[in-house]
């Protein structure tokens, strides 16, 4: 009998999907660990104003990756895991339409800074950062080549190496007396080197012609505008916190804020691992039908470890603020504690969220994100009136919960239910 299940056990871990949520949530948790030491130190050695700023050119101009139509590699996604042999072919049928709108992005975001009004300074940071999107296009693309391949310890190698040289280069860069300046031409720097490195691994899997011209396949044109559509609604949903912050208070409240989000942030680092392994699965799958009973047993193995998070951050936040990232952001200890659930909704909504993606329902997700996206940013704005900075946390929480409810149905009305074993 024992050794039935230990055969079970090593059958099941030699599964090509556990072995790559096995690589990515290694190498995630090394980079995450990594970066981590960036957020105990850049926050002291800025203060929280300068924090503040500089977190508010990193969230601003992420904000409009969604307008270099992110939608596009989704669809090449779910294309090459069902024909890996034509996935040269698919990316350039979208990388010609990529780059265009990574320019059109970056001038959006220059454009609309003026527009609302930010000072001179915070312009430039945002004229010179917007060359990330153009590099963050570049990356997506080519990663897409070790997704559908399955090859995904290359993700993990490449996001340990860029962690390594991006956070001791932006604390090195301070020690020695640098400026926001500097630390955003690091990481443009940082983020240009990995690429030339993942990019010449990825020719031994699939090449593709980089510089190929703008193509418009009609088709694919229209699934990327769905899904691209549901990376903006996600964002204006979920990622627009600190800009907003930005634009209702000011930059010692953004910096406050911005150190409790990024710490809770790094519980998401098993999400990449296990969105990019089971997405290609799940579409596989979608072909002869998803089971609803799996993505119930998927979302319910989250809960245990998301309600452990919650214990942890409640226990020790308040000493890990107070003793590591320092006095001035005491107030970060308690937005932590509230953001601490945004982990559990994530991760019980995460396995419907891929699987309406999987199986050509992502109009119906488009439809819940563009209801919660409204929600949020009128939550936001309520509830930092009465309550400030926490308000927005609260309405974080508000808004993910709502979004667990809401795919949960959909998945019960259009995926069917078998018993599993």
């Amino acid at each position: 009998m024992i050794n039935n299940f230990l055969q079970r056990a090593l059958s099941y871990l030699n599964k090509t999907w556990i072995k790559n949520i096995g690589y990515l949530t290694i190498g995630q948790v090394i980079s995450q660990t990594i970066s981590l030491i960036g957020i105990l130190y850049i926050p002291r050695l800025l203060g929280p104003e300068g924090y503040g700023d500089y977190q508010t050119v990193l969230s601003y101009v992420s904000v409009f990756t969604v307008f270099t139509f992110t939608g596009l590699n989704k669809v090449v996604l779910r294309n090459g895991s069902r024909s890996i042999s034509k996935l040269s072919t698919e990316i350039e049928s979208i990388i010609g339409v990529r780059h265009l709108f990574s320019f059109f992005a970056a001038l959006t975001a220059v454009i609309a800074a003026f527009i609302l009004n930010y000072n001179s300074q915070i312009i430039f940071y945002i004229s010179l950062y917007v060359f990330w999107l153009w590099i963050r296009t570049i990356e997506s693309t080519i990663n897409l080549i070790f997704q559908t391949h399955q090859e995904l310890i290359y993700f993990s190698v490449f996001g340990v190496v860029k962690s390594i040289l991006l956070s001791s280069s932006l604390i090195a860069v301070l020690l020695l007396g640098g400026g926001i300046v500097e630390l955003l031409m690091i990481d443009l720097l940082v983020s240009a080197i990995v690429i030339f490195l993942s990019y010449n691994k990825s020719r031994k899997f699939t090449s593709f012609n980089f510089f190929s011209p703008v193509k418009l396949d009609l088709k694919i044109l229209k699934e990327g505008f769905v899904f691209s559509l549901l990376s903006f609604f996600n964002v204006l949903g979920s990622k627009v916190d600190v800009v907003m912050i930005s634009l209702l208070g000011t930059p010692l409240e953004v910096g406050i804020y911005a150190v409790a989000n990024s710490v809770i942030r790094k519980g998401l680092l098993a999400s990449r691992a296990i969105s990019t392994s089971i997405f290609p699965l799940y579409a596989k799958q979608a072909v002869n039908s998803l089971n609803r009973a799996v993505l119930q047993k998927h979302s319910l193995l989250s809960l245990i470890p998301s309600s452990l998070v919650i214990i942890v951050v409640f226990i020790g936040s308040s000493w890990f603020i107070n003793n590591i990232i320092g006095v001035d952001f005491v107030y970060s200890a308690d937005i932590m504690k509230v953001l601490s659930f945004y982990l559990l909704f994530h991760y019980m909504s995460l396995p419907y969220d891929l699987a309406l993606q999987a199986t050509y329902s992502e109009i119906a997700l488009v439809k819940i994100r563009a209801g919660l996206a409204i929600l949020n940013i009128g939550a936001n704005y309520v509830l930092y009136e009465m309550f400030g900075i926490i308000g927005i946390a609260i309405s974080s929480i508000i808004v993910k919960g709502s979004n667990f409810v809401l795919v949960l149905i959909k998945t019960h009305l259009s995926i069917p239910y078998k018993n599993i074993n």
